[in-house]
């Protein structure tokens, strides 16, 4: 239940909830694309990627990208990313 709190209210440190384009990215990584497919899908850099999921790494209070993954899963109604 605490997962729900930290993506829909902010993170447990931070206390800031993800922006709508960091959950688009986290949602990518959750469908198991790679930055760069990510990117071309959002039609931003592979770089802007990588910058969104640290931000949320960091607002998730987690260590790596799995973490915040599974935290994300957990959340009911996450928004969906379609395949290029």
């Amino acid at each position: 239940m605490l997962a729900a709190v930290a993506l829909s209210r902010g993170s447990r440190s931070s206390g800031k909830a993800l922006s709508p384009r960091e959950r688009q990215v986290m949602q990518g990584r959750a469908s198991g694309l790679a930055y760069k497919q990510i990117a071309l899908i959002l039609k931003i850099s592979p770089h802007t990627v990588k910058h969104h999921v640290s931000r949320s790494l960091r607002k998730l209070d987690v260590e790596c990208s799995l973490q915040a993954v599974s935290l994300f899963l957990k959340q009911p109604g996450t928004p969906s990313i379609k395949k290029a």
